[in-house]
């Protein structure tokens, strides 16, 4: 068993977003209010590779977030992309914290869904993570 899943039993549940539980298929959606990126320079991780993490962590709507450092980046990384082998963190899966500054009332795709926000790609192709109160399934 994960470490995550020992310490983290989370319902998957997010009051905070009005559209389906998952976006395990695209799905279009409308942001609901504005969001600006906010790293310049996010952290990535590829999987498999280690992580080293440090003591601050934060919840963001009923997820678990924690500071982690790469060799040339740092920044919030999801308790859910964090397996542990041996008391040594990794990365679970391919992330990249880069967020996507949209625009209310602009129409997005759904990708992905982790910890608290939505991997979404804009009209024009870009993509990042909006948070999931920001957006709503699209009518």
């Amino acid at each position: 068993m994960r470490e995550t899943d020992k310490t983290s039993a989370r319902s998957g549940k997010d009051a905070s977003s009005n559209y389906a539980k998952s976006a395990g298929r695209p799905r279009d959606l409308i942001v609901t209010a504005d969001w600006t990126a906010t790293y310049n320079n996010p952290i990535r991780l590829a999987a498999g590779s280690p992580i080293d993490l440090t003591d601050l962590e934060d919840d963001w709507h009923g997820h678990r977030w924690i500071w982690a450092h790469t060799d040339d980046r740092e920044g919030w990384v999801p308790w859910d992309a964090i397996a542990w082998v041996d008391r040594q963190p990794y990365a679970l899966v391919d992330y990249s914290a880069q967020e996507l500054t949209v625009k209310s009332g602009e129409a997005v795709t759904a990708l992905e869904r982790m910890g608290g926000w939505t991997l979404c790609r804009s009209t024009d192709k870009r993509e990042g993570w909006v948070p999931d109160q920001n957006l709503e399934k699209a009518p």
